[in-house]
């Protein structure tokens, strides 16, 4: 994956977050293999923060079962140590592995910027991009297959929105009412599918 943007990917706000789908299809078109699907109300399948608001999806060198999913993302942490949402009880983060733009070498960067998480511990994580492994058994497949990758992104995560859920106010109100009233469907960033395996 690769950054182009001046900046990290995605940056501002917190709750954005961008992950890659990666999806394998046999020569009939059905799926043999898929992560980092996702559905209508926005949930990324397999992703842990979008099942349970305590939990997160952790940084990947390789991928080897469908549940796992390469979601990169800013996630707070509370002076506990908990994941939050909550910016006001934010103390700094569990996760960190927002893309980081070009020529930017996380040894070098100020604290307030590097890579934290097991992302801080990946070889090829670094300045305007990251590699990343599949590692998946096929199985008996008919070939050939085709191999999808989509970087995903959304302004809104899930959990991000579920959480106002449980609090009252005027705006949380009104900003749900707009939320639900539109599908939280990711925008594709960048795209590529290739044949392989072949008879």
């Amino acid at each position: 994956v690769e950054n182009q943007a001046g900046h990290k990917l995605p940056t501002g706000f917190p709750a954005r977050r961008a992950w890659l789908h990666f999806q394998v299809t046999d020569a009939s078109g059905a799926i043999v293999f898929e992560s980092g699907a996702v559905d209508a109300q926005g949930r990324i399948d397999g992703n842990d923060a979008d099942q349970d608001h305590s939990q997160f999806e952790p940084h990947y060198l390789t991928i080897v079962q469908s549940d796992q999913v390469q979601i990169y993302e800013a996630v707070l942490r509370d002076s506990s140590g908990s994941v939050t949402t909550g910016l006001m009880q934010a103390s700094g983060y569990l996760k960190d592995n927002r893309l980081l733009p070009g020529g930017l070498d996380p040894a070098r960067a100020l604290e307030s910027v590097r890579p934290v998480g097991q992302s801080s511990e990946d070889p090829d994580f670094f300045g305007g991009e990251d590699s990343l492994q599949y590692a998946v058994d096929l199985g008996e497949a008919p070939r050939p297959l085709t191999v999808t990758v989509e970087l995903l992104f959304q302004s809104i995560g899930y959990r991000w929105a579920e959480n106002l859920r449980e609090l009252e106010g005027v705006q949380i109100e009104q900003f749900l009412r707009f939320y639900d009233g539109l599908p939280n469907a990711p925008v594709v960033l960048a795209a590529v599918s290739e044949v392989v395996g072949g008879p």
